[in-house]
């Protein structure tokens, strides 16, 4: 932590050193935060005009749903610019407070969040591209342990679908039993 601190503040000197600047302002902080958790972005990754449009009504997609559902952090910010991790990888939002724990409610504003971009591009364009790939894997992983690990699906009950984890040295006809029939694995 200290280090990654270090590593922006040392970002921002830099970047109101190259603008001449004698003391270092918000903008540099912001500007090197973004640097710091995006990559630099890439100048030679030209978007054509119709995927910028995607793009921005995907993130906007986004946006929306995050300032519409009562348990989404803040949106800070925004961006088209394609950077060294995708955009989706980016964080649009500021947590308010650090989180040990989520609640079902929550993590269903999370899965709204997500799937916002997707939504927004197909009701804007009437289909969707792949830009959506990583928030939808990142949706299902979230509702795939709602249901499997933490017992929040109304449907299967108060139970967890998760193998337990196996010694390292177990024969794998061990490791692999299940806890739960096929006709229960058949439901969703």
């Amino acid at each position: 932590m200290g280090a990654d601190l270090a590593n922006l503040v040392n970002e921002a000197a830099l970047l109101a050193a190259r603008k001449d600047k004698e003391t270092v302002e918000s903008a540099d902080f912001d500007e090197a935060i973004d640097r710091v958790v995006a990559g630099l972005a890439k100048k030679n990754r030209v978007m054509n005009p119709q995927e910028k449009e995607i793009v921005a009504f995907h993130e906007s997609g986004h946006a929306i749903v995050a300032e519409s559902v009562d348990h989404a952090d803040p949106v800070h910010k925004i961006s088209i610019i394609p950077g060294g991790l995708r955009l989706s990888d980016i964080p649009n939002s500021k947590p308010t407070e650090d989180r040990y724990l989520m609640t079902r409610s929550e993590l269903l504003d999370r899965l709204a969040v997500l799937l916002g971009g997707r939504v927004a591009e197909e009701l804007v364009f009437g289909e969707i591209s792949t830009g959506s790939q990583n928030d939808l894997q990142r949706a299902t992983d979230i509702a795939r342990s709602m249901v499997t690990e933490y017992g929040m699906s109304d449907r299967l009950g108060l139970v967890t679908y998760e193998r337990a984890r196996q010694p390292m040295f177990l024969p794998e006809s061990f490791a692999s039993s299940k806890n739960y029939s096929e006709e229960k694995a058949g439901q969703n």
